[in-house]
């Protein structure tokens, strides 16, 4: 194979490959997003089960909304 059709071939297939990659990053965020779907319709159903409205914290309910909680030092030095 002569150099110029390597460089046809090749720039084919990154070509094939790139499209690949778009598809497959599609296909995950598709994924994600249906995961996040879901789980909006737990914390819904969650939610609407309650009866009447919160007078106190619900551990329960809390833990379901907030995944992680990070705190940081806002000290400004002026």
């Amino acid at each position: 194979m002569d150099e110029k059709k390597y460089n046809e071939k090749l720039t084919e297939l990154e070509s094939q490959l790139a499209r690949q990659e778009r598809e497959l990053k599609k296909m995950a965020k598709a994924d994600n997003e249906d995961g996040t779907l879901e789980q909006l319709d737990i914390l819904i159903d969650s939610i609407e089960s309650q009866s009447g409205i919160f007078t106190e914290f619900n551990e329960e309910l809390f833990r379901m909304i907030v995944e992680s909680i990070t705190v940081q030092d806002v000290f400004m030095v002026k």
